[in-house]
């Protein structure tokens, strides 16, 4: 039997090298895409050299037959700008749409975000909650949606989109990753295994890189899918509180005393966030990229996560993010990893064997 050919997007990156190692599993043949390097990983791997903002660069990938497509290529960073957002996120879909319309495709899975909707006006957001992203990559995401629905309409190409919540797992350089780094960047300046957490807080919403991609797959086996979107995210969303203490756990760190979290405190946060200049964030990231560089030194580490502040998260104060999941399971999908804790125990041992972080005692 024939096997399918996918292509998928930024597939060195950290969502898309997932993508290509299950294809791989699975028997696939694979197309990935690189900006930085073109070449054969093994017999059934071919990395590309393609700017996908370019078009030239899109169409080069449809040469030859193209069964399944995982536009998982984009930029998940809230310090980034609209422009920059817009560029990975917005052209490189509508490119990779126009081309993929000269290919006989059988299945679109494009990567959005649960970034795309309103602030929560319900306790469980749903696929069909109210749209208005509060920040520059939810803008960006959903007008991504925009394109591709609109080829689905107008073209007939059957496109299912995933949005996912705030994904972690091994190979993550941002999110959680960063602040493991800054758990353990406190431990070494404190000099102790015990530190303050935050109490209570709002609820978050996570999902790991695992059932990432497993899902995508999963969903460009179903028919039923096209035209449809999903939420991608795990069963049981945390507080700020429970999220911190998850991490702290496989790092072996305590709480020394819990930090009250309410309402008056999250406005000056957001308050502030919205008057300090930028300079101030930035000489607190430059001190704290010095530090951490440091650390790296210290044990000899890889340098590979990106320790650093962003205005953005402060967007997830003030509401509970709990998304529902319910569409996803009722097509069949079964999730490996329904509860964060457990995903970040294991995810913590890849970082410290593969000395991304400083070892954990």
């Amino acid at each position: 039997m024939k096997k399918e050919i996918c292509l998928v997007t930024g597939g060195t990156g950290f969502i898309g090298s997932h993508m290509v190692e299950l294809l791989v599993k699975k028997g696939y043949r694979v197309k990935a895409t690189s900006l930085t390097s073109a070449k054969r990983h093994s017999r059934n791997v071919e990395i590309i050299k393609a700017d996908l903002t370019k078009k030239n660069d899109v169409k080069k990938l449809f040469k030859d037959n193209t069964d399944i497509i995982f536009n998982s290529v984009g930029t998940f960073d809230f310090g980034l700008s609209y422009e920059k957002l817009y560029k990975t996120n917005v052209v490189t879909a509508k490119n990779l749409c126009e081309a993929a319309l000269n290919s006989n495709i059988k299945s679109f899975v494009h990567w959005s975000s649960v970034g795309v909707y309103a602030k929560p006006q319900a306790k469980k957001i749903k696929e069909d909650h109210p749209k208005k992203p509060h920040n520059a990559y939810g803008k960006t995401k959903l007008e991504s949606e925009k394109i591709v629905l609109k080829y689905r309409e107008e073209n007939g190409l059957p496109v299912t989109i995933m949005r996912p919540a705030l994904v972690y797992g091994p190979k993550s350089r941002y999110g959680h990753a960063t602040f493991i780094a800054f758990l353990l960047l406190m431990r070494e300046k404190l000099k102790t295994n015990k530190l303050p957490v935050p109490k209570g807080g709002d609820l978050l919403s996570f999902v790991n890189v695992y059932d990432v991609v497993n899902a995508a797959l999963f969903l460009s086996k179903k028919k039923q899918a096209i035209g449809e979107a999903y939420n991608i995210v795990d069963d049981k969303p945390l507080s700020m509180e429970r999220f911190v203490l998850s991490l702290m756990k496989p790092l072996k760190l305590q709480p020394s005393s819990r930090i009250p979290l309410n309402k008056l405190e999250e406005f000056f946060i957001k308050m502030f966030a919205s008057i300090a200049p930028n300079f101030v964030l930035n000489k607190i990231n430059r001190r704290l990229g010095e530090d951490w560089k440091e650390v790296i030194k210290k044990y000899k580490l890889k340098a590979e996560i990106d320790l650093k502040l962003d205005k953005g998260w402060l967007d997830y104060f003030g509401s509970d993010f709990w998304y529902d999941n319910s569409k996803l399971k009722k097509l069949g999908y079964t999730f490996k990893y329904p509860d964060f804790r457990k995903g970040i125990a294991e995810t913590t041992k890849w970082y410290e064997k593969n000395r991304w972080i400083p070892p954990i005692r």
